[in-house]
């Protein structure tokens, strides 16, 4: 009896938690739906990455973006719903080259998902086999030999969804806060370090 009691207070306070209101939307936020676009929630992910290192550029694979967001209150269970992996973000020190081939295996679907970006202008050709023409970082070309601060998560910073090129970062810096959490923080206005 005392177990269940100690549960059912357990439970109680895990639902208040996630129940609780973090932020709202002025309108519903989206994933996207081809490879080609972007999204509302992508944008808004990749963004808030490349604000909490102060990157060149940002990005977050779509298939970790798992669901819609109606217009309205948002608690911390919609965050998590969003963003369900415990991923976190990482700071790569990537050469442009590298930058580059991540950025058209994304577009010409040679990696297993799409990638939402933040700081990043693509050039890309239509049609049913779109392909990279050109990348912009900031407003300036983009420079292969020069290396960019990217940030993107964990999972593709190890090799995730086949981005492999993401391994020759010169550097690599992890940060242990949750993508939600970091997610949960700009809803808030808050400085997450």
């Amino acid at each position: 009896k005392r177990v269940d009691e100690l549960c059912a207070t357990l439970v109680s306070a895990t639902e208040a938690n996630m129940n609780e209101v973090v932020g709202a939307l002025a309108a519903p936020l989206e994933r996207a739906r081809s490879s080609t676009e972007s999204s509302g929630a992508g944008n808004l992910i990749a963004d808030a990455f490349r604000e909490h290192f102060d990157a060149d550029c940002a990005f977050q694979n779509r298939g970790g973006i798992r669901c819609n967001l109606p217009k309205g209150p948002v608690t911390r269970r919609d965050l998590f719903e969003l963003l369900p992996f415990g991923n976190h973000p990482v700071l790569l020190e990537l050469k442009g080259e590298h930058l580059e081939g991540t950025l058209r295996q994304a577009v010409e679907g040679t990696a297993h998902t799409g990638l939402e970006v933040s700081g990043l202008t693509l050039e890309v050709s239509g049609g049913d086999a779109p392909k990279l023409l050109g990348v912009l970082v900031g407003a300036e070309r983009l420079d292969r030999e020069q290396v960019y601060r990217v940030v993107t998560n964990n999972f593709l910073a190890e090799g995730g969804d086949n981005y492999l090129l993401l391994g020759e970062a010169m550097s690599v810096t992890h940060d242990q806060i949750l993508l939600r959490t970091l997610l949960e923080g700009k809803f808030r206005g808050e400085v997450l370090v």
